[in-house]
């Protein structure tokens, strides 16, 4: 198992820890189903 740390004290950009997720090798396909478990309408992720 892998343990990720985000110290986000002043906030987080969602683009740049979706990109930093998949430079750490995390398949595109965990993200949009982790987006599509949130319920959320009109949301695409594409790279």
């Amino acid at each position: 198992m892998r343990i990720v740390v985000l110290d986000a004290f002043s906030g987080i950009s969602g683009d740049m820890t979706v990109g930093a997720l998949l430079d750490l090798g995390l398949p595109l396909d965990r993200i949009r189903e982790a987006i599509a478990a949130l319920g959320l309408r009109d949301v695409e992720v594409a790279a």
